[in-house]
């Protein structure tokens, strides 16, 4: 099979005040063309920063990266904006959109820097637009739109130019079931056309839905699944289990600080409910999948 991204032994250190922190510890893996392939693991286990590294955003301290063939350690600034701008989509987890532009423009800018032509730019729009269902809100401002919208527009922008690899970190954490499966109808469209898509979340609903599940713990690869095989898999379903039940106490601890945050007056009554929502819909899927697991 044809590799797209291999990851070799790397590691990533972070220089914080006079002490290095550890990001990733020797991760090693390889993703193949025409793959939906999922990455899991606890918040501060290092799934941003490898899809990151990936992306050519930031650069190993050791170990070698290769996308599509490219050592990315050797590629200058340039040139790895040039691979992103023709052969990379990235949605960022705080989705990096520009919100004095419409989402239209959002969309089409991709393919304006990339040189495409208007009845492309025209037609790629409508298409991702209808897939994505946000028809109805092309022509308003970014920061008008909420944020399910706002991550909506963001895919579709990231998927513009069609890219060969798509590196999504977090796609699907403002949307509900509906949209969801949206999401995940374009990422396995993509794949089946031969485009391989990596996607970072905490949401089995997302990573059931994965070719494999690389699952990252304190920086460092502690298995890969297939998720039809997780349920069989007595040692892969114990550490899923023990992944979901680590992601529900960090939901907790999450509303908690949410809690804090309106009672202080950090943050108003409606982002309080959009994100109290979401962490509880989260909540019941974890715990959903908790109990099937037993």
């Amino acid at each position: 099979m044809d590799k797209v991204v291999v990851v070799n032994d790397v590691v990533k250190v972070y220089t914080v005040g006079d002490r290095g922190v550890t990001a990733l510890r020797g991760v090693s893996l390889e993703v193949y063309r025409g793959e939906l392939a999922i990455i899991m693991g606890p918040s501060g286990s290092g799934k941003t920063t490898l899809l990151n590294i990936m992306a050519g955003l930031d650069r190993p301290s050791s170990g070698k990266i290769y996308v599509l063939g490219n050592d990315l350690n050797i590629m200058d600034d340039e040139e790895l904006n040039r691979l992103r701008l023709h052969k990379i989509g990235i949605v960022f987890q705080f989705l990096n959109l520009i919100s004095r532009l419409t989402a239209k423009e959002n969309i089409e800018l991709p393919m304006l820097v990339s040189g495409r032509s208007k009845d492309y730019i025209n037609s790629r729009v409508d298409y991702l637009a209808s897939k994505l269902g946000i028809e109805d809100v092309l022509d308003k401002m970014v920061e008008d739109l909420s944020g399910g919208e706002q991550q909506r527009v963001a895919i579709a922008a990231a998927l513009a130019n069609d890219p060969e690899i798509l590196l999504a970190d977090e796609p699907t954490a403002e949307l509900d079931s509906d949209n969801i499966r949206r999401v995940i109808s374009i990422f396995r469209e993509s794949v089946d056309s031969g485009k391989t898509v990596i996607v970072n979340t905490h949401d089995p609903r997302v990573a059931r839905e994965g070719d494999r599940v690389f699952l990252l713990e304190d920086g460092a690869l502690k298995g890969v699944y297939r998720p039809r095989e997780l349920t069989s898999d007595l040692e892969s379903s114990k550490s899923i289990s023990e992944y979901i039940g680590r992601r529900l106490e960090e939901l907790r601890d999450e509303l908690e600080r949410l809690t804090m945050d309106f009672r202080n007056g950090v943050i108003g009554a409606e982002e309080f409910i959009k994100r109290y929502n979401r962490i509880k819909t989260l909540e019941e899927v974890f715990r959903d999948e908790f109990r099937v697991r037993g």
